[in-house]
């Protein structure tokens, strides 16, 4: 009845650090590694890897880019 609502369940997802874009464009030219780019976040290298599949989704669906260019896994 609740979902039917609109209400949501679970903790609110954490906002993309300010500076994801840049040390996302260092890590797609293999200027950082995984783990380095994670740091610079603020964030695990795993997280940084799942805001990395969810910003691609979002972003290529939203702009209509070629995802594969962008790609370095």
């Amino acid at each position: 009845m609740a979902k039917a609502k609109g209400v949501r369940f679970g903790r609110p997802p954490k906002e993309l650090p300010q500076n994801f874009v840049s040390v996302y464009k260092k890590w797609i030219n293999k200027e950082l590694s995984i783990k380095e780019a994670g740091k610079a976040c603020d964030m695990p290298a795993a997280t940084f890897f799942y805001k990395v599949k969810k910003f691609k989704n979002t972003t290529f669906q939203k702009y209509g880019k070629n995802p594969k260019k962008y790609t370095r896994c």
